[in-house]
């Protein structure tokens, strides 16, 4: 997970438990939440500062034992989901989602990313001649936006979460390179 304000990296957080709330509190990551004021930002400009107050109690995301990422919103601001590349059409964000336009519910659960449709892209992907990996492993990426939808340039957004799917890019690793991974088992095994 990656913490953006507009085209700056703020922080960054490696998830290994199977929910994490983001909100707007200053606590910085400890484990189970993201507290996205708790971060240091010297570039932060007055807008996205009082963006940053209104994030509230944010929203919860979750992965499941198939690697489905599931996403709540609990904020009364709005949260936003938006594919990388911005186009669903090659997304593994649920269709849902998509028809409200990435905008989120409050107090109600989506699914984020749907690991049957990152399945079926790559097993389309690999049927052909010459597989693109460049295009599947930007599937495995999603952008979760706070308080304001910038739907011109991701870059723009004062405030957004990058999620990228690591159980996903295990996956596209397995299937492009199955000779290497049998013979990393083998090795290891010895």
């Amino acid at each position: 997970m990656i913490f953006m304000s507009r085209n700056r990296r703020i922080a960054k957080a490696y998830i290994r438990v199977p929910a994490v709330i983001i909100d707007g509190t200053d606590n910085g990551f400890d484990g189970y939440r993201i507290g996205l004021n708790g971060f240091e930002d010297p570039f932060r400009d007055s807008m996205t500062e009082q963006l940053m107050d209104d994030i509230e109690k944010g929203c919860r995301i979750g992965i499941d034992d198939n690697g489905n990422i599931l996403i709540k919103r609990y904020s009364m601001a709005n949260v936003f989901v938006r594919s990388y590349p911005l186009d669903y059409s090659r997304s593994c964000v649920d269709n849902q989602i998509i028809k409200l336009n990435g905008c989120l519910e409050m107090q109600k659960k989506y699914l984020l990313f749907d690991m049957c449709k990152f399945e079926m892209a790559m097993m389309n992907e690999l049927k052909s001649a010459y597989p693109d990996r460049c295009r599947l492993e930007q599937q495995c990426i999603v952008i979760i936006g706070f308080v304001r939808n910038h739907s011109d340039s991701i870059l723009d957004m004062p405030c957004y979460i990058m999620l990228i799917n690591i159980v996903a890019l295990d996956m596209l690793k397995s299937k492009l390179n199955p000779g290497k991974q049998i013979e990393m088992e083998i090795t290891l095994q010895n």
